[in-house]
């Protein structure tokens, strides 16, 4: 028998391997795995410092966990501030599997001057980089929260063309963040209602102009109108295709058939106290009602300007139950929105599952029981695999506590409803609400009132 000898050089190995191959690799280790690939050798250094590498990770992040793109264009970025980006939302998403611990950084932004007797409205916008702040005299302002001096700056002012605006106390807001766009781009709608005879709409796109530190957002006057009838204000405002649509529910008022040649597009739901929540693919959107509790997913059609009943979810409830609702968000790996509803007497919670195409019916999902111990937020949000509730306690006064349940969106493999973390803040003379948080890098925004001033505390928990 003949053998022939191998030399340890023909024998194939990991750094003769092509970028291409090296970064699909990597695509299966962790943060702190590719970190140590990087101090292995140069190749490795290389292949871990490419942007098709981040690109991928990025790509993945947004397929799988719904997480928002970049603000900016992809190219517009380094490689250096792509990895930072990654970095920061695989740490979130580690964060709410339980793998790592959270760390906290609080910050306080203090607001421009309030005018008296003013609500505020306080968003963060996808990506969370700005904080949008809204007031009831219809002024609206943003707040860079990558800039260390975290200075605000006027994004428009309805009342340059349109005074009686800023009279108004009663204004309820809305935005839609446009997907297609390449870059940052979104429109701001604000109800105003000083009377149900007398309400009305301002609609602005906001735009993203420069690139890195130096990137802001601007905005112009898109539309002004007044509304079709009576009712409880904006619902959501969506591009769909070549349409623009801006949704909106009236209760009550003379029953109005569908008409393919009205004016706004009509169609009656059975039921009363609905709630329009948000467009959720192409011409599709999601319309609440709560009595009876159910979610009706209905599609526009632009050609015969009809609005079509595609299914109904019923949420089994009792007389008695309250319920609270987060965001739609999309899944654009799974063709599928998902949102979630929590009710209180009983406590229980559900999600729900819309896939994107409309022959495929809804599905809800059951998670575990919730304590009842603790009186809700009402905003809680359904972002990434896991979905994140606010609590906030009623037992303990002058102490403000902060919970964050999470679950796994993984029917098969379910997991109980874990508390990530609480914050305690002994320090608050005043009140304070949950303003808005973002699960994607871990980031919360709350108002803190103190007498007639008002503050927003910024935690990062990642």
């Amino acid at each position: 028998m003949s053998m022939t000898r191998v030399n340890k050089s023909d024998r194939p190995s990991l750094i003769s391997l092509s970028t291409e191959v090296l970064c699909q690799i990597l695509l299966h280790l962790d943060d702190p795995s590719i970190l140590a690939a990087r101090q292995t050798n140069r190749t490795l250094y290389f292949a871990s410092k490419s942007r098709h590498l981040w690109c991928q990770i990025i790509n993945r992040l947004q397929m799988s966990h719904g997480v928002p793109a970049p603000e900016d264009e992809i190219d517009a970025y380094t490689v250096e501030e792509l990895e930072k980006w990654g970095f920061r939302r695989n740490r979130a998403q580690a964060l709410w599997a339980g793998i790592s611990k959270n760390r906290f950084r609080t910050r306080i932004v203090n607001l421009p001057d309030c005018p008296i007797n003013s609500s505020c409205y306080c968003k963060l916008i996808p990506g969370v980089r700005w904080l949008l702040v809204g007031y009831s005299n219809a002024t609206m302002y943003i707040i860079d929260l990558e800039d260390v001096s975290l200075t605000s700056h006027l994004l428009c002012d309805p009342g340059e063309f349109y005074k009686k605006l800023c009279e108004t106390g009663n204004i309820t807001y809305n935005f839609w963040v446009n997907p297609s766009k390449s870059r940052l781009s979104l429109r701001i709608a604000g109800c105003v209602t000083e009377s149900f005879s007398d309400a009305r709409t301002f609609v602005y796109q906001v735009d993203l102009v420069g690139h890195g530190s130096a990137a802001t957002l601007i905005a112009r006057p898109y539309a002004y109108f007044p509304n079709c009838d009576d009712g409880e204000g904006p619902a959501a405002a969506g591009q769909l295709q070549v349409y623009d649509y801006y949704a909106k529910v009236v209760e009550g008022g003379e029953d109005q058939p569908m008409s393919s040649d009205s004016n706004p597009i009509i169609c009656n739901l059975s039921g009363s106290f609905f709630n329009a929540i948000n467009f959720v693919h192409d011409d599709t959107f999601v319309v609440l009602g709560t009595s009876p509790d159910a979610v009706y997913v209905l599609e526009i059609n632009p050609i015969t300007r009809s609005i079509t009943l595609l299914h109904t979810i019923i949420i089994e409830t009792s007389s008695d139950c309250d319920l609270w609702w987060s965001d739609i968000v999309g899944f654009p790996g799974s063709s599928e929105s998902r949102m979630v509803f929590l009710g209180y007497n009983p406590t229980f919670l559900r999600g729900i599952v819309i896939p994107h195409h409309k022959n495929i019916p809804a599905t809800k999902v059951e998670f575990a029981e919730v304590q009842s111990d603790w009186n809700r937020t009402p905003n809680l949000t359904a972002l990434g695999p896991s979905v994140s509730l606010f609590f906030q306690s009623d037992w303990l006064q002058d102490v403000g506590l902060f919970r964050i349940f999470g679950q796994s969106w993984d029917i098969s493999h379910p997991n109980q409803l874990a508390d990530y973390f609480s914050v305690d803040y002994e320090s608050m003379n005043g009140g304070f609400e949950l303003a808005s948080f973002d699960q994607n890098i871990g980031r919360v925004a709350y108002i803190v009132y103190d007498g007639s001033t008002a503050r927003i505390s910024v935690v990062d928990l990642v």
